[in-house]
């Protein structure tokens, strides 16, 4: 008799135990919505705004030649299951779009590129390798270089936070705040451009890859780019860039660690110009602009 009264008390205690585990729910975590970044300096914007409530991922790493590299299966994998893709209009991200437009997972799609006020090539730099009679038609393709600007800045922050929103409405107001914050930011970094290139205008600055022309052009500066989406000069070509360099108020040569910079380079010893290397793929807009005024202006 004992031993089926032990038995039938285990049972009614296991009973007891499952009819407790299916009355209290076991919480589950639902994961944060995935960002998917073209460009690597666009994961600290999106952040910037969007704080905890969000993930944030590149696309592509920051050493990515958008020239000469193709996406990986695994990236076009991690933007499949992405919640909003951000976009610059970089040719590599057809790719990424086509991708996107088999998946399964609804995906806003946000292209700063058709958002903002664009600039084409012929409208920001001396294009060495896209002269006329070569290369010309390269003259009319948009520059997506459009982070490098404190002026570019604002507008896409406001675009970010739009689609943030729409994203997770319930924190409207947490991503408004932030925004305000950020935008303030950029507005202070525009003061000090401003004012510490303002003796530098209509002075040039000579780069391996022709990233700088919003910046140029919106402080009154000029760039000479060293080649055009991936092409090399001739050596026509290069004693072309001498003559015109030797003619142009030069402030320093810029190289960034994604191009071919030996032409670059060379300029800089033969011409004797202060060498600088800026990474237009770094992790902060603002800190790269930054570090960049500072190597224009010599200030340590």
């Amino acid at each position: 008799m004992k031993k089926y009264f032990f038995i039938s008390i285990f049972l009614f205690c296991i009973l007891v135990i499952l009819f407790g585990c299916t009355r209290k729910s076991i919480p589950i975590s639902t994961p944060l919505p995935l960002v998917v970044v073209s460009v690597f300096p666009y994961v600290s914007l999106v952040k910037a705004i969007g704080g905890d409530t969000v993930r944030v991922a590149s696309a592509v790493s920051k050493n990515f030649d958008p020239h000469t590299n193709e996406p990986l299966p695994s990236q076009i994998k991690m933007i499949q299951n992405c919640s909003l893709w951000v976009g610059i209009g970089e040719p590599y991200e057809k790719k990424f779009l086509s991708a996107l437009s088999h998946s399964r997972q609804k995906t806003m799609i946000l292209e700063l590129n058709k958002k903002i006020s664009l600039l084409n090539y012929h409208d920001t730099t001396y294009l060495s390798s896209c002269s006329k009679g070569h290369h010309h038609e390269d003259l009319n393709m948009q520059d997506p270089h459009f982070w490098l600007s404190p002026k570019r800045l604002i507008p896409q922050a406001n675009q970010i936070a739009n689609a943030l929103m729409a994203l997770n409405p319930k924190q409207a107001l947490f991503y408004k705040k932030n925004l305000k914050k950020y935008v303030k930011e950029v507005e202070k970094l525009n003061l000090y451009v401003s004012e510490k290139l303002k003796p530098f205008e209509k002075k040039s600055l000579v780069v391996s890859h022709p990233f700088l022309g919003y910046l140029c052009h919106d402080y009154n500066l000029t760039q000479i780019a060293l080649e055009c989406e991936g092409k090399s000069l001739s050596l026509a070509e290069i004693n072309a860039l001498l003559t015109l360099i030797k003619k142009s108020d030069v402030i320093a040569v810029f190289t960034a660690p994604q191009f071919d910079n030996r032409v670059a380079i060379l300029v800089a010893e033969k011409m004797h110009f202060p060498l600088y290397q800026v990474d237009p793929m770094g992790d902060s807009p603002i800190e790269i602009i930054e570090n960049l005024v500072k190597d224009i202006v010599h200030e340590k």
